[in-house]
């Protein structure tokens, strides 16, 4: 169907290539990848619909793919990619690019719908001393999968161990940021959600990403892109309450838990960050420093409601709307429910009426 190695044919590969790496001191990694909302594709148009996804997103990886790599279907909307001699910000940079491509190309690849949207999790990590198997390599990346998936889909996570910061991002900068690290973020919103639901109240997601991130590290501009990231994390720290949560998702994207905040005023919270960024980008000392703003995603829903413990994805889907639109943005999780259709379709999203192009 997808023309990838079945599981037999992949570890038949996988086990020997792990012991090359051992005996030769060789980098390997793992990347787990994860066709987001397969099950609202296939219930939103057919099983066909859905075996034409999966083998359009099949297509893209295996073109990606150098001879030396290997890429399983590991059953359903899942594959498994194993890429030897690449270090941990080269194996990070080739899943930022075939996520882009998914997101980019996958959605029209599917002539059957138009104007389907496809984009891919991603979860990673590289072969340690401590790694006793291929099965625990692809358990550890199938673990940063999940934190992908959980932490609102459309992006690539690497393996945590013990709470610390992925290895090609640890070090004292990301001290800087303030930010909660994922397994600390979910404790928190796990413990927020309960008190919320106790109390009847209505909490909000907010996404934010640092709109020309990429292209600044893509322009060998790296110092640039931790400044805006810095900077974006600095004013998210002044402008949260004390009880909100705030995660830093990945390089340039942030998530904000708000309690007791309805949607209007998680809008207008939005809004404020939006132009605080792009009022201290504009009045920059250094005119030659370039210029960056924001984007964000909000949702917000009863504490009791069935999508409330998924309102960061919510969001994260509101943030990819509104980046469709062109940066320095902000839009609202919308779902489109029409007479007659499924409630679980793929969601449709309305960009704010007091953003700013």
């Amino acid at each position: 169907m997808t023309g990838c190695l079945n599981r037999r044919a992949f570890f038949a590969a996988f086990e020997p290539l792990l012991a090359r790496a051992r005996a030769e001191g060789m980098a390997l990694s793992c990347v787990m990848v994860d066709i987001d909302h397969f099950k609202a594709v296939n219930d939103a148009h057919g099983h066909a619909v859905g075996d034409a996804v999966i083998q359009v997103v099949a297509k893209r990886l295996i073109e990606s793919m150098r001879a030396t790599d290997l890429v399983c279907r590991c059953g359903g909307e899942e594959f498994c990619i194993v890429l030897p001699g690449l270090e941990r910000a080269e194996v990070h940079a080739f899943a930022e690019r075939v996520r882009e491509c998914i997101e980019r190309e996958c959605g029209p690849g599917v002539r059957e719908v138009k104007g389907l949207r496809v984009t891919a999790s991603f979860g990673l990590d590289m072969l340690t001393r401590e790694v006793a198997s291929a099965s625990a390599l692809i358990d550890r990346a199938d673990q940063a999968l999940y934190e992908a998936n959980r932490s609102g889909r459309n992006r690539v996570n690497e393996f945590v161990a013990h709470g610390g910061a992925p290895a090609h991002e640890a070090g004292p900068a990301d001290a800087l940021d303030g930010c909660l690290a994922p397994a600390a973020f979910q404790h928190g919103f796990d413990k927020l959600l309960r008190s919320a639901q106790v109390r009847d109240v209505v909490p909000s997601a907010i996404q934010f990403a640092v709109d020309p991130y990429r292209a600044l590290l893509a322009g060998h501009a790296p110092q640039a892109a931790d400044a805006a990231r810095r900077t974006v994390a600095r004013i998210l720290r002044e402008c949260v309450r004390p009880n909100d949560l705030l995660l830093r998702l990945d390089a340039d994207h942030f998530g904000v838990i708000a309690p007791d905040l309805e949607i209007h005023a998680a809008l207008q919270f939005a809004e404020r960050v939006r132009s605080r960024v792009e009022a201290e980008s504009m009045h920059a000392v250094d005119d030659a420093a370039p210029r960056f703003t924001v984007s964000a995603g909000v949702d917000s829903l009863p504490a009791n409601a069935p999508g409330a413990p998924t309102l960061i994805e919510r969001a994260g889907d509101a943030l990819l709307h509104a980046r469709r639109d062109g940066p320095n943005r902000v839009a609202r999780f919308t779902p489109d429910v029409v007479p007659g259709e499924r409630r679980d379709v793929a969601p449709v999203h309305e960009p704010v009426a007091f953003s700013q192009p």
